[in-house]
């Protein structure tokens, strides 16, 4: 916002300056856009992780005393 509002408010910028402010305030908003996909897409990942995460608590474990399952399978 800074850069913004320094570049509207201003009627005193060299034009070196200014093309500057210009330049960064457009590929600002240029990326924006692109950021919200990704942070949509991110929160979504994390909301499936979130769930899963939560199954995992909720489950208990099996009978095999931490041993895989082919080890347990293999005891007498």
């Amino acid at each position: 916002m800074a850069l913004a509002d320094k570049m509207f408010t201003n009627g005193n910028l060299k034009p070196e300056d200014a093309v500057k402010l210009h330049a960064a305030i457009r590929n600002k908003a240029g990326a924006f856009d692109r950021m919200v996909h990704v942070n949509k897409k991110l929160r979504g990942r994390i909301t499936e992780l979130e769930q899963e995460l939560q199954a995992f608590k909720r489950s208990e474990p099996k009978a095999g005393d931490g041993k895989p399952q082919s080890e347990a399978a293999e005891s007498p």
